[in-house]
């Protein structure tokens, strides 16, 4: 009867892993991020991320989606070439703070990383990112914020 039920629960613990979305999505994706895997093949990424919460096949194209009750995230992916085309991330922002121009001082152009930005203010309402550019909008109190970015560095950047 121990066994039993001891394989019941190994069997419920495996299925309950698969089944489950990423928890930290938004962190899994700081760190995808940092480590520059734009160019990760499909396989790299369902390991890294996890497995997505809804796939959508076509000849061209294959879109994954992950989400989470407060994180959008979906990656376009080439089928041609096996490499992401596109990740678009949104987010439900957990507080509007406001502008800070202390912060605002390490915005230097072509000098200032993604991951420089991600690590000062956190990650964005949402960004689009492709191999070459990439845009992060952030949303304060009073302002917004929208960051241009070619090749990880900063090229451009306004402030509404």
């Amino acid at each position: 009867m121990k066994r039993l039920f001891l394989i019941v629960l190994l069997i419920c613990g495996v299925c309950k892993a698969y089944s489950a979305e990423p928890e930290n999505l938004s962190d899994r994706l700081r760190t995808f991020i940092k480590n520059k895997q734009f160019d990760s093949r499909q396989t790299e990424v369902s390991s890294f991320l996890g497995k997505p919460a809804r796939i959508d096949e076509g000849n061209k194209k294959d879109v994954w989606f992950y989400s989470t009750d407060k994180v959008n995230l979906t990656i376009y992916w080439n089928n041609k070439a096996d490499k992401i085309d596109k990740m678009v991330y949104t987010a439900i922002p957990v507080k509007e703070a406001e502008w800070d121009n202390n912060k605002a001082r390490c915005l230097k152009m072509g000098e200032t990383s993604i991951e420089q930005v991600i690590n000062t203010w956190g990650m964005p309402k949402d960004m689009q990112i492709k191999e070459v550019n990439q845009q992060l909008h952030y949303t304060f109190q009073y302002n917004t914020l929208h960051l241009f970015f070619r090749k990880g560095r900063l090229v451009n950047y306004t402030l509404f």
